[in-house]
């Protein structure tokens, strides 16, 4: 579901002439497929190209090692789901999160709050996480019946998306968007001298973490320690085949 919505990101920028004039703003696709190794090489691959900045992955493991890849070749690194506290701003100075780290959400929920819930739904105790799970659950187009079950009652937090026209209008155009075909390794091969450094980037780190305004999921802007700000969440309890 993400691929889809950053290639039609793409699309409404390069549509609109007053954002990049004439440059067009090209987007190269991989898939680690959830495998460190698969993360380092393709992260390589992919700065074989003239890239400004990379968007992804999914997995704070691979984040890790990518981030080592983007500091040294000086290219922003933008997450939408690495939720592991220890990836910090301090350490990867090209890192920049557009969620928020697993301690920070746990921090949201007090003990005034988990007490009800435990009461309401009859129990001493509960599992609680944070929006790693609903995340998962929301990409994925079918979910085991043996996991559902391990999953029943849990309570977890998701971010929340403001109903207004933005949304609307993106969520009315969601059926027309196709699958395009994503590039992947397939045994390519790797040419470490084409490797470079983005001469522009650290000028481009310093206008990314400026940023400011109303996107489809809400406000966009960051903190001094480049994690985004102004959080909201709704609370949702596992329960059937979803929440």
């Amino acid at each position: 579901m993400a691929k889809p919505a950053i290639e039609a990101a793409v699309d409404d920028v390069n549509s609109d002439l007053t954002v990049l004039a004439e440059m067009k703003l090209n987007l190269f696709l991989h898939d680690t497929n959830c495998s460190v190794f698969l993360g380092i090489v393709e992260a390589l691959q992919l700065m074989e190209n003239d890239v400004v900045a990379v968007i992804g992955p999914q997995s704070s493991g691979i984040v890790h090692v990518i981030s080592r890849v983007v500091n040294e070749l000086h290219v922003p690194l933008m997450s939408f789901a690495a939720t592991d506290p220890m990836l910090s701003a301090l350490q990867f100075p090209y890192f920049l999160r557009t969620t928020h780290n697993d301690y920070f959400q746990i921090l949201r929920l007090d003990n005034f709050f988990c007490s009800k819930v435990a009461s309401d739904v009859d129990r001493r105790y509960i599992w609680i996480a944070t929006d790693w799970l609903p995340s998962v659950l929301d990409l994925s187009e079918s979910i085991d019946p043996n996991t559902m079950n391990l999953l029943q009652g849990i309570i977890a937090l998701h971010h929340h998306t403001p109903d207004f026209d933005l949304k609307k209008s993106f969520t009315s155009r969601w059926k027309n968007f196709t699958y395009r075909e994503t590039s992947s390794i397939n045994g390519s091969t790797l040419h470490l001298t084409r490797l470079r450094t983005f001469q522009e980037g650290q000028k481009l780190l310093q206008i990314l973490p400026g940023m400011n305004f109303t996107g489809l999921t809400g406000q966009i802007q960051f903190d001094s320690e480049k994690n985004l700000i102004l959080p909201a969440f709704d609370i949702l309890k596992i329960s059937g085949n979803g929440s």
